[in-house]
């Protein structure tokens, strides 16, 4: 069964095969910018790998000690080892979708 972890505009949905990371690294990574105070969205974990999409953004997680992430605006999200999809929730106004990070 997979998990979802929300924080703001940004989802978290665990991935049941491991993930292959193209990049590593230790300490923090920022995930996103948020979408109206610019205030960034930081995982902050011992070890995390990860993948970007062709945007350059962080698609992909790799925590093999789990992790936290932070942000101004909203309670840290302990995220347990495992694999993660990272996806940007979009807002919606009736009748039209506009992505969260325009």
């Amino acid at each position: 069964m997979k998990t979802t972890y929300r924080q703001g505009d940004i989802l978290f949905i665990s991935m049941d095969a491991p993930l292959h990371a193209h990049e590593n690294t230790t300490g923090s990574l920022e995930i996103a910018q948020g979408e109206v105070t610019g205030h960034a969205h930081v995982l902050h974990a011992g070890a995390i790998g990860f993948d970007t999409d062709w945007e350059k953004r962080v698609s992909r997680l790799d925590l093999p000690q789990g992790g936290t992430l932070r942000h101004d605006e909203h309670a840290p999200i302990d995220l347990p080892p495992g694999s993660y999809e990272v996806r940007r929730q979009r807002e919606y106004a009736y009748g039209k979708s506009t992505p969260a990070d325009d």
